[in-house]
């Protein structure tokens, strides 16, 4: 889908950061960090070009991987990827943070690395990773990350977190993929899903509207 196709001038994102005011040198961490968020940011506005051009291409990300303080940077490339439809290379920088994130200690009390702490960075990476397997129809392998992603959302925020309701979402959408691509019985529960996500996110109910 084309990401700026359902967007409307009122929605771009105004993310001025004047850096002739920034001194970067000896930051290039920060600096790394900045221009991925700046970079997503152009992503949601349908800037592609802008966004590639922030992004900096997979070498630089590739580097990102492994430092707490920019792998958050590295996932942003990943959905960067994801987005525009460069599958394989979403896929590895997906894998890279996943591999780097089971042997980090993220028990510290660490930077947050772009805007996600480290631990949100690895939730982040196996959800975005199960909705791209999700989209390749590789529903097996993607339901088996996105229950880790349920899990994890869980074991961090509690189950009635927004967060919670946001990877059920992901979960409900792989199932209605499947049953799409498959005929199968899974719309039945990704009904289920969907109306459980609502209800975590407190959400009107399903059958509420069009009521006064």
């Amino acid at each position: 889908q084309d990401v700026s196709s359902s967007m409307s001038p009122n929605d771009s994102v105004d993310l001025s950061i004047k850096e002739e005011e920034i001194k970067w040198s000896d930051q290039d961490d920060l600096k790394f960090r900045v221009d991925a968020i700046k970079g997503l940011a152009a992503l949601l506005n349908g800037e592609i070009d802008s966004a590639q051009t922030l992004f900096g291409g997979p070498n630089s990300c590739y580097a990102a991987v492994g430092n707490n303080q920019t792998e958050n940077a590295a996932f942003t490339y990943g959905e960067y990827l994801h987005c525009t439809g460069d599958f394989p290379l979403a896929t590895q920088m997906y894998e890279k943070v996943l591999e780097a994130a089971s042997r980090e200690d993220i028990s510290g009390n660490l930077l947050a690395a772009g805007n996600m702490a480290p631990e949100e960075v690895s939730l982040g990476a196996t959800c975005s990773y199960g909705q791209l397997l999700s989209h390749s129809g590789k529903f097996d392998e993607a339901e088996d990350y996105l229950t880790r992603a349920l899990q994890k959302a869980e074991e961090q925020f509690g189950s009635n977190h927004p967060k919670v309701g946001m990877v059920l979402t992901c979960v409900a959408r792989m199932y209605k993929l499947k049953a799409k691509s498959e005929g199968s019985s899974s719309i039945m529960v990704q009904e289920g899903l969907y109306r459980k996500a609502l209800e975590v996110l407190k959400a009107p109910a399903i059958n509420s509207e069009g009521k006064t």
